[in-house]
């Protein structure tokens, strides 16, 4: 009876280790069509393109919002993205505050479930102040955005701003990758992107004077830190604090080439052709601006509405008009006198 008992216990347990043994198999293949679902065979980039670096720089000086975003890209197709809640700035934050919040907000459900990790937290800390975001799939082309006024995408619908919501800060960004392929110049290059909307008012947040800053960081590649800034005042446009920001890194000794003005109100900052990622990062103290910035291949970056000065054109239009009014009056002039010259004087 007892070698009865001891067998059947003997059977149990051989069923019980079978299940679990066929589980852990049904556990491990699903977790494998996921990843293969998530990772398609696009996604063929050796460059290790599936990650960004968020590095805080400055901290908030007013009470705003900040909006993240991440979204992986393979031969120029969304396969991922997670687009977390929008969380609030506010002047008691530190750097490890606010790196920790784009840290809890890139840590959201989706986020997660999309299959994006995170650096650990105490990267937050001083003076490392960063937190790294990576895909799973590892030949995925990973893209960030952080911007300052929603809801998302209204900086490149609209030129008006939201004074409500814009904030003073610096996120600096760097991609994982300079360029998916290494194939210079083909559209799918990784381009950091800066945006402004607005009208400057002149106020300062900090309380100091009223300003613009781009930071273009080559330290990676033992280059300068740039840090193009101007002062604003009451009704400078979009357009030009963001051409006199392009101006500004090309008198600091940035390559011309590898900048442009894109839409009249947003400046594209191309990467090395060589050596490391760098870093790119914009900050306003101007109550008037709303920005966004963003890293990512140069075919995937928005274009925001044009809205052109009304100025420059008009003073352009009536210096035309008036060219032509005085060629015309010279015009005239020289054929009558022409014509009273050859006229036979009717006195001979």
């Amino acid at each position: 009876m007892r070698k009865r008992m001891e067998a059947r216990g003997r059977g149990m347990a051989s069923v019980i280790l079978l299940h679990g043994a066929l589980a852990a198999v049904l556990v491990l293949l699903f977790a494998s069509v996921n990843a293969q679902a998530a990772c398609p065979g696009t996604c063929t980039s050796p460059n290790a393109c599936n990650g960004v670096t968020i590095k805080v720089e400055l901290t908030p000086q007013k009470i705003g919002i900040d909006i993240v975003g991440l979204v992986t890209t393979c031969g120029g197709a969304v396969v991922n993205s997670c687009s977390p809640p929008s969380f609030a700035t506010t002047t008691t934050m530190t750097k490890n505050d606010k790196c920790l919040a784009i840290r809890a907000a890139l840590s959201d459900p989706a986020c997660v479930a999309a299959g994006y990790t995170l650096s650990a937290a105490a990267l937050c800390a001083d003076p490392t102040n960063s937190v790294t975001a990576t895909d799973a799939c590892a030949g995925g082309v990973v893209e960030f955005v952080t911007t300052n006024e929603s809801p998302v995408g209204s900086v490149f619908t609209g030129n008006t701003g939201n004074v409500a919501q814009v904030d003073y800060e610096r996120d600096m960004i760097t991609p994982s990758c300079r360029d998916q392929d290494a194939t210079p110049n083909n559209g799918n290059d990784n381009v950091a992107q800066v945006t402004l909307a607005g009208t400057a008012t002149g106020t300062s947040i900090t309380g100091g004077v009223a300003s613009e800053q781009v930071v273009v960081d080559q330290s990676p590649n033992g280059g300068p830190v740039l840090v193009a800034g101007i002062n604003t005042s009451a009704g400078m446009t979009s357009l030009h604090v963001i051409q006199a920001l392009c101006d500004r890194l090309i008198q600091l000794g940035f390559p011309a080439s590898r900048l442009s003005v894109i839409g009249n109100r947003a400046l594209r900052i191309q990467q090395p052709s060589t050596g490391n990622p760098i870093k790119v990062g914009i900050s306003e103290d101007d109550t008037g601006f709303n920005h966004d910035s963003r890293v990512a291949p140069v075919n995937r970056l928005p274009v925001p509405v044009s809205t052109p000065s009304t100025s420059a054109p008009a003073l352009s239009t009536w210096g035309v008009v008036l060219l032509m009014l005085m060629m015309m009056g010279v015009a005239v002039w020289m054929i009558r006198r022409t014509m009273s010259a050859a006229r036979p004087n009717s006195g001979a």
